[in-house]
Formats: C-alpha cells, sequence, structure tokens
C-alpha cells in the first residue's frame, strides 16, 4: 500500500493471516482499524485461546471488529474536497473510513 501518510481510520476487509497483519500493524501506528470479516471466528485453522489472545490485543488497541459481516459494496466519495471510503456491509452497516484495503483483491481504495 502505497502512503504518503498514515490515514487516520482504515477498513481492512478479510481477516485472514494478511488482513489480521495489517490490522495490527496499522492499529499499533494509532489508526483507527476496523476489521470486516465474512466468517464468525478469526483464523479458525489457529487454537482458539491463541485467536482470543489476539483478539483481546487488537481490541486493547482500539481495532474493532466485525466478524460474521459480509462486505456487500465499496465506493469512494468526496466529501468537502477529501476523498472517503464506504464500505456498506450486507447486514445495513456502513464503515465509513480514509482508507479501505481487501485482503482478497489485494487493493487499496482512496
Amino acid at each position: 500500500m502505497e502512503l504518503d501518510e498514515l490515514p487516520g481510520t482504515l477498513a481492512m476487509i478479510g481477516a485472514g493471516v494478511i488482513g489480521c497483519e495489517y490490522a495490527s500493524l496499522f492499529a499499533a501506528l494509532g489508526v483507527r482499524v476496523t476489521l470486516a470479516y465474512v466468517r464468525p471466528r478469526l483464523l479458525d485453522f489457529v487454537d482458539a485461546e491463541i485467536v482470543e489472545t489476539l483478539i483481546y490485543h487488537l481490541r486493547e488497541r482500539r481495532v474493532t471488529l466485525r466478524l460474521g459481516e459480509e462486505v456487500s459494496s465499496i465506493e469512494v466519495f468526496e466529501k468537502n474536497g477529501i476523498k472517503r471510503v464506504r464500505t456498506c456491509l450486507a447486514s445495513g452497516k456502513q464503515i465509513v473510513t480514509d482508507k479501505a484495503r481487501s485482503e482478497l483483491f489485494l487493493m487499496a481504495l482512496a
């Protein structure tokens, strides 16, 4: 991801190994991260106790977890001359952030 500066907020779509890594890294740098994942549990191939510890530390760094949430659309929009990203979830919830990254498609938005 090429960035001139750190975003204030980031939506990470996908929470496999790469998604969790990005969320953890950006959260450690002070970015408010929302992690959206279609499955109800992170890293289902990892021991549950280890995953619970990871979740604890992600939440400690103020990462918002949206588990069991399918992303229905992602759009870049402009407000007051500033580009933002709206991530719409199938549940009707919306996540508005400065940037978004998809683990699946390895793309960055806005």
